[in-house]
Formats: C-alpha cells, structure tokens, sequence
C-alpha cells in the first residue's frame, strides 16, 4: 500500500510516522508517545485493508489526512476519534510492536467514529441535553461495534480471522458478533450491545 500521505512528526527525540498525515501542519506526537507507533499503525492499517469496508474507511481517513496520536497505556482506555482535536488517540502497551486484534479492532472503531464526524453526524450539547447526547452516543457506539463487526466477517478468509474473533470473545462481545452474522436486526443487536456494554465489554 502507498503510504506516501504520511508525515513525520517528533515524540521523544525521536521521529515517528503519523499514518494519515498531518493536515498540512506539523502535529507534534504527545510526549510519551509510543516507540513502536509507526509500525503497529501500519500493520493495522493494512489488516483493515485487506476488508473492503476497512479499506474504504483507510482511504477516506488518508484523503483528509487526519492524524493518529499513539500512547503507551491500557488499551481498553481512551482511546477513539476526537471530535474537537480532529485526531484519533490509541493507548497501546508500551512493550507490544505489532498489531494485536484488540488494537485492529480499536483503530476500526476510531476510524468509523471518525467517518461519522466527517458525514456530519455529531454529538448534541451535553449541557443542553443530557438523554439526547447518551443515546446519540449509544447510537454511534452500536454502529462502530457493527461495523467492527463487518470488517471481521470480510476477513474471514484471511490469516487474521482467528485472531480478531478470539478478541471479540476477549472482549465480551462474542454474542453480539454471533447476533450481527445471524443477521439480526438492529433492534436485537442493541440488546447485545447492551448487555455487553453492562457487561464492561467494548472496543
């Protein structure tokens, strides 16, 4: 894959890649950025790739060239795509250098939450309105699950299927994944959804 829209920035001293570009200004990677983000990014990069609504969300994310920031942390934490940094945040162990299957998944929820923002779907005021903020964001939740979701099953095929249905399982959402190939309808696959998000199960 041409990864010729990447742009270097400074974590540390030392240099690294942000996958998606810069915007057309340097974003200068967080201090305590991760050793390793440039190739874990690519990597999941080109897992998604390989599913064709993955690649689709990769190369609207390359066309307006929205930044990836990559931590050290908790990758159950923190991360996702920043409505107001216009920049997608990923938490990764600081000793991991490859892409996991929790980190594809989490990195194709960013990127869902993010393609949401650009087709103009954002949060009401949470000030304002408290249940239409929640259920707006239990909205995009369900359908970045789902969309996760998909880009599983269009990978079946791939040397990476195992893997990502063992996270799902991992993650407490093995249930929803199972709803979403029996093709329930989104109504069912709330309840899953919600049961797994009582159940602290997520990406």
């Amino acid at each position: 894959m041409n990864d010729s829209t990447d742009n270097t920035t400074e974590s540390g001293g030392k240099k690294l890649q942000s996958a998606f570009g810069d915007r057309g200004t340097n974003v200068n990677a967080i201090a305590y950025g991760h050793p390793y983000a440039e190739q874990i990014v690519k990597q999941a990069k080109e897992i998604l790739s390989e599913s064709p609504t993955g690649l689709i969300l990769v190369r609207t994310l390359n066309t307006f060239k929205i930044p990836i920031h990559v931590m050290k942390g908790n990758p159950r934490e923190g991360n996702g795509y920043s409505s107001e940094m216009k920049t997608i945040f990923l938490q990764i162990p600081g000793n991991m250098d490859k892409a996991s299957g929790e980190i594809v998944l989490n990195l194709a929820k960013s990127l869902r939450e993010a393609d949401q923002e650009l087709a103009g779907h954002k949060a009401p005021d949470l000030q304002k309105d408290l249940m239409a903020y929640a259920a707006f964001m239990h909205s995009r939740n369900l359908d970045c699950l789902t969309t996760a979701c998909k880009i599983v099953k269009e990978l079946t095929n791939s040397a990476y299927f195992s893997n990502l249905v063992d996270t799902l399982t991992k993650l407490g959402l093995n249930e929803f994944y199972k709803a979403y190939t029996d093709g329930k309808p989104r109504e069912e696959l709330y309840d899953y959804y919600a049961q797994a998000h009582d159940n602290r199960g997520s990406i």
